[in-house]
């Protein structure tokens, strides 16, 4: 899947292409400035500064209270947005024309601006990311779920995990603090939409997918008018809260679609996976040392089975068998080799561990980035059979 576009990224002063972080001639010898870094804002306390400033000089107005605290620094053009997202605010340099330490402040502000429109275009990103793996999935396993027994929620997750990898400054980055960063931001300046009465349409992914582009992209312009209007110490949603610590001082990059689908694809194919089957009727046929044995053993178990199957012996007499069958009870050795073969499962994971996770689902509000995170992919279980 090709990148469609960059989600683009204001330019930070100082901040090329290849991530450098010299500041420009332009303003530094008369005015240097540091390193553009959460360091440096712990260093010049800045949190301190700004909410000494903000209560000395900026009067909280119905609206517009970012713009209303960058003419307090004197720089009255500074406009994140005047009719909403897709605009940029530019800080200008060190001293041309906001003094240190404020200009920081206000490159955080542009930062920040930047993340959610860079955010309104990774939604797009996802979309296309989750119409192109989807139909995929259900083509490469030969199966046709139907489309009114998988919740949509679970694709909002999905939606929402692609969009948590966007990074405030920088390159994306596909480790777990990175994500948990976005996600927790997310959660509490997006809110996204979260559609409980509806089910995936397997038949007609990419064209139902419209719906959950649109539904978030409107909560992120409601997160950012929310922000934007907020008084700016306010504790949940004023820009200084949101700026808090330098999470947003830094070196901004553009995000591509290519960036956002290397970090989940692998996880999100592999959780894919377990929906379409799951939709389809496949499920764990399991049956353990205590039903009826007959004398067989677990090598016997698996003799049996081939790849639909697997045996787990503890060593002191019990073993467990579980089998991939459909709907009707068949064993289903073509799939399992496919999970094997394509999506990285191993039996004792799609099978054994599947058992032990008793349906329970590690996703909350987004997904894990490790395809082998345990309970990612996850089947019913029918009750217990006998062995053979």
């Amino acid at each position: 899947m090709a990148a469609a576009a960059a989600a683009s990224s204001s330019a930070v002063p100082g901040a090329g292409n290849d991530g450098s972080t010299s500041l420009p001639a332009t303003g530094a010898t008369s005015c240097p400035a540091e390193t553009l870094s959460a360091d440096t804002w712990t260093k010049l306390d800045l949190d301190k500064f700004l909410a000494a400033w903000a209560k000395a000089n900026v009067t909280a107005a119905k609206s517009n209270n970012v713009q209303a605290l960058a003419q307090s620094f004197g720089a009255p053009n500074f406009f994140c947005s005047r009719s909403g997202l897709d605009n940029f605010c530019n800080a200008g340099q060190p001293c041309l024309p906001v003094e240190l330490p404020a200009w920081y402040g206000l490159i955080a502000i542009q930062n920040w601006n930047s993340y959610m429109n860079s955010l309104n275009t990774a939604i797009t990103f996802g979309s296309s990311i989750i119409s192109l793996t989807l139909p995929g999935i259900v083509s490469d396993l030969s199966i046709s779920p139907p489309d009114d027994v998988t919740p949509m929620k679970n694709l909002y997750k999905a939606m929402t995990t692609i969009i948590g990898l966007v990074p405030f400054t920088g390159p994306v980055a596909t480790g777990a603090s990175a994500l948990t960063q976005g996600i927790n931001f997310i959660m509490g300046q997006i809110n996204p939409p979260e559609p409980t009465d509806k089910f995936v349409s397997w038949s007609n992914v990419a064209a139902q997918m419209g719906t959950v582009v649109t539904g978030y992209q409107s909560q992120v312009s409601a997160g950012f008018k929310k922000i934007l209007d907020a008084p700016v110490d306010d504790a949940t949603s004023g820009i200084l809260n949101v700026i808090a610590k330098g999470a947003f001082l830094g070196y901004s990059q553009n995000v591509t679609q290519a960036d956002l689908q290397k970090g989940v694809l692998d996880s999100f194919r592999v959780y894919g996976a377990g929906l379409a089957l799951r939709a389809q009727g496949v499920q764990l046929s399991v049956a353990d040392s205590t039903n009826p044995a007959n004398g067989h053993t677990c090598t016997d178990s698996v003799k049996h089975w081939g790849a639909a199957g697997s045996c787990r012996d503890d060593g002191n007499g019990h073993w467990r068998q579980v089998v991939l069958v459909d709907k009707d009870g068949y064993p289903q050795a073509g799939i399992m080799q496919k999970l094997i073969d394509s999506y990285g499962l191993t039996p004792e994971v799609a099978l054994q561990d599947n058992v032990d996770c008793n349906n329970a689902d590690p996703t909350t509000d987004s997904l894990p980035l490790d395809p082998k995170t345990k309970c990612l992919f996850t089947l019913p279980l029918q009750p217990p059979a006998s062995p053979f």
